[in-house]
């Protein structure tokens, strides 16, 4: 009976175990997905910093090429 009870609960864990191990993709893809989040937000930041710095790159570039 005793060895019935034990069989039993490592059925119910390794049943548990599996389930846990099918959602896991789903924790991990929202953490993935959260990163990306915040991956795009700083290349958003960073596009838009490159597009207020590029017409003062051109002036100095133009003034260069002038003097040539």
């Amino acid at each position: 009976m005793a060895l019935e009870d034990s069989e039993q609960k490592q059925n119910l864990l390794q049943n548990i175990y599996m389930e846990l191990e099918e959602l896991a993709p789903v924790f991990e893809t929202d953490s993935v997905m959260q990163q990306l989040n915040e991956i795009g937000d700083q290349v958003a930041t960073l596009q838009h910093e490159i597009a207020e710095t590029l017409p003062q790159i051109q002036q100095v570039a133009d003034v260069s090429l002038g003097d040539l």
